[in-house]
């Protein structure tokens, strides 16, 4: 998963959850980065990878349901702001 994101100001924005969704609700490992602080110009973080399930168990029908997606939740020091300008989520699938 890719987020390209900033903060309005440095040391403001971070990183507090980010989990996938299925229909039950959040799934899988929190990828979250909680000890860096994101960037003032819009700048892209990946989290995972071709490999990393995130410990989801997902199968085929959760990822094509309409309720699969992605949970992002920061952390702000008081009257800050952080903006997400898009989040692209790739699935690497095989069959076992």
């Amino acid at each position: 998963m890719q987020i390209e994101r900033k903060a309005a100001e440095a040391s403001e924005i971070r990183d507090d959850a980010i989990y996938l969704r299925k229909t039950a609700g959040q799934t899988g490992d929190n990828k979250a980065d909680t000890g860096t602080w994101w960037p003032t110009n819009e700048a892209s973080a990946t989290y995972g990878g071709a490999a990393d399930d995130w410990n989801a168990g997902l199968l085929d029908s959760d990822i094509r349901d309409s309720d699969f997606g992605v949970d992002i939740s920061i952390y702000g020091v008081s009257g800050y702001t952080g903006y997400i300008d898009h989040v692209q989520v790739r699935v690497h699938w095989s069959l076992s």
